[in-house]
């Protein structure tokens, strides 16, 4: 489990690029911030999946950014 929330963010994130390779930089920053949000609001709460889902979201921003 700890390797595939990576792997599908990034995944999911190249075929963004793929599909869309002109992302504006500016979104995916708001895009990013936002997945870091739920990420801290996750560790606050101490629950796993929001924090889980919060890696594969930034991975797939970082994926649809290369």
């Amino acid at each position: 489990m700890v390797l595939a929330v990576p792997v599908g963010g990034l995944l999911v994130g190249a075929a963004v690029g793929v599909r869309w390779p002109d992302v504006p930089a500016p979104l995916l920053v708001a895009m990013l911030v936002g997945w870091a949000l739920l990420a801290a609001h996750g560790g606050r709460l101490a629950q796993a999946a929001l924090i889980a889902a919060a890696a594969c979201g930034s991975f797939a921003v970082g994926g649809a950014h290369v």
